[in-house]
C-alpha cells in the first residue's frame, strides 16, 4: 500500500529527527556536566565524543548534531579536527552509443 509507505517514511525521518534532537541535548548536559565538575562526567568524554562526530559524519548525519558535538569537544579542550569523510564514490556516467551515419549514396 502506497499510503503505508508514506507514513513508514514520514515515522523514520520523525525518530530520525527525534533521536538527533535527543542526541544534542545529551551531549550538552555531558559537556555542561564536565565543565562545572570534571568527576561528574565519563572519564574519557573527549574521546567519546570524538567517537560519536565520526560516527555521526559517516553516517552522514544532522550537520547541527555535528556542530554541537565539535563545539562540545572544543570547549572540552580538545582543538584537534576529525577529518571529513571521504565523499561517496560517483558511478561511472553511461553514454549513449554514437549515432550511426546513414551510408553515403552514389
Amino acid at each position: 500500500m502506497e499510503g503505508d509507505d508514506t507514513v513508514r517514511r514520514t515515522s523514520l525521518q520523525s525518530l530520525k529527527d527525534h533521536s538527533y534532537g535527543r542526541l544534542e541535548q545529551v551531549v550538552t548536559v555531558l559537556v555542561e556536566a564536565y565543565l562545572t565538575d570534571s568527576s561528574a562526567a565519563p572519564p574519557d568524554l573527549i574521546e567519546r565524543l570524538r567517537r560519536l562526530e565520526r560516527t555521526v559524519r559517516e553516517a552522514r548525519g544532522d550537520r547541527q548534531i555535528i556542530q554541537v558535538i565539535t563545539s562540545g569537544r572544543r570547549l572540552l579542550g580538545d582543538a584537534g579536527a576529525l577529518a571529513e569523510p571521504a565523499p561517496e564514490p560517483v558511478p561511472e556516467l553511461l553514454y549513449a552509443p554514437k549515432p550511426r551515419c546513414a551510408p553515403a549514396r552514389s
